[in-house]
């Protein structure tokens, strides 16, 4: 690591999406009780991986319909690679998405208020709070608020990494 190159391209191999999102600090950190059973949708969802200058991976992000004009965003980044390369990635990969779909106009996350680290995140790379889901969120048994995150096509274009 260190100059922090990276691309992003079409996650399409299923083993690869499932190393990333199994890797277990992401879920006994972050995942909800009882959601460690996702299996990947590569063919209806659009999935991105993010990758290093050598290949390896840095994570992974699913983009799944949520209406015609929104896609909701779900990013794995891998522990080792969080710091260098998180915001980088995760602003990328909203331009590289965006550039893929002409109807698409938002991109929302939804993010538990128990993390102010991710959503610190989302704030770096352009989403903005637009609103809370009360008590829907369970982590190790207990009930959380979630809050809900927005970046519509045009905030995407004035992001820089």
């Amino acid at each position: 690591m260190g100059s922090c190159w990276m691309k992003i391209k079409r996650l399409t191999d299923y083993a690869i999406a499932m190393s990333i999102i199994m890797d277990t600090d992401l879920e006994d950190k972050i995942y909800e009780d009882g959601s460690n059973q996702l299996i990947p949708d590569l063919v209806q969802e659009i999935w991105g991986l993010a990758v290093d200058e050598n290949e390896f991976p840095i994570g992974c992000y699913r983009f799944h319909p949520m209406g015609m004009t929104n896609f909701q965003v779900h990013a794995f980044i891998l522990p080792e690679y969080r710091k260098e390369y998180a915001i980088p990635a995760s602003i990328a990969v909203l331009e590289w998405f965006f550039s893929l779909t002409d109807n698409v106009m938002a991109v929302t996350a939804i993010i538990p208020d128990s993390y102010p680290n991710v959503i610190a995140h989302a704030e770096c790379a352009g989403l903005r709070k637009c609103g809370i889901i009360p008590k829907s969120y369970t982590h190790k048994g207990e009930l959380r608020d979630q809050i809900i995150m927005v970046i519509h096509r045009e905030g995407v274009q004035c992001q820089a990494p």
